[in-house]
């Protein structure tokens, strides 16, 4: 699994005043995500991030022009950071049939969400994000955004077809928001999960479980359709 940031040759880090090196850019992002996870963009100030970093303020110049260029920067390393960690898409050595494709689509879904290895801080800032984008990732959201409806959607009309059934589109999203509900009620920290469900397994061992219930609960409705 690829780190959240690529880090660059080693140097001290009482070295900062050197606003070039690449150390200095990843100690700036590192710093930068977690203070606007935390803070969100108007609640953090530049002389934050590099106070937090041990780096000079110039370095954000040299690196990245300014904050809003800096959190955008920080906004592609988590989405990057998903895409290649927890591919929607199965392997292309294996030709899945679409509910193969159903589940590993739903499985890739709740790992992003609940895989230990992904830093805190990208969930909690790709959570904002999607609620409220900034003028400068909105267009980036909105594009993986997209690309997952597209691929579900595909995954949805080929299940409709083999079984010869038939939905408007209408019905189509229903079923594609039925299915990424689903999968969003396991949010870390969901009251309902902490307080009601605390048998559920919510560790990598257990999610295959429940990305298969969910899988062919929703592969019964798609079924049901036509009905």
């Amino acid at each position: 699994m690829p780190p959240p940031f690529e880090a660059g040759p080693e140097e001290d880090r009482n070295m900062a005043v050197d606003v070039s090196t690449p150390k200095t850019r990843t100690r700036l992002l590192e710093a930068a995500a977690e203070l606007f996870a935390e803070k969100g963009f108007n609640g953090t100030t530049v002389r934050d991030i590099c106070h937090r970093a041990e780096a000079n303020v110039a370095a954000v110049n040299y690196h990245f022009k300014n904050k809003r260029q800096l959190y955008d920067a920080v906004i592609r390393t988590a989405i990057e950071f998903a895409l290649h960690s927890f591919p929607l898409n199965p392997p292309r050595r294996i030709q899945p049939t679409p509910e193969e494709r159903l589940y590993h689509f739903v499985l890739a879904f709740l790992r992003r969400r609940l895989d230990k290895n992904r830093p805190d801080w990208q969930r909690r800032l790709l959570m904002r994000e999607m609620a409220n984008p900034g003028p400068g990732t909105r267009s980036l959201v909105a594009e993986i955004v997209e690309r997952n409806h597209d691929l579900l959607l595909g995954i949805v009309r080929e299940i409709l077809h083999q079984h010869h059934a038939t939905a408007n589109d209408r019905q189509l999203h229903l079923v594609m928001a039925s299915i990424v509900g689903q999968c969003l009620f396991f949010q870390p920290g969901h009251f309902a999960l902490q307080s009601i469900h605390r048998h559920l397994d919510l560790s990598q061992r257990g999610l295959p479980g429940i990305a298969r219930h969910i899988t062919d609960f929703s592969l019964a409705a798609i079924r049901g359709l036509h009905s």
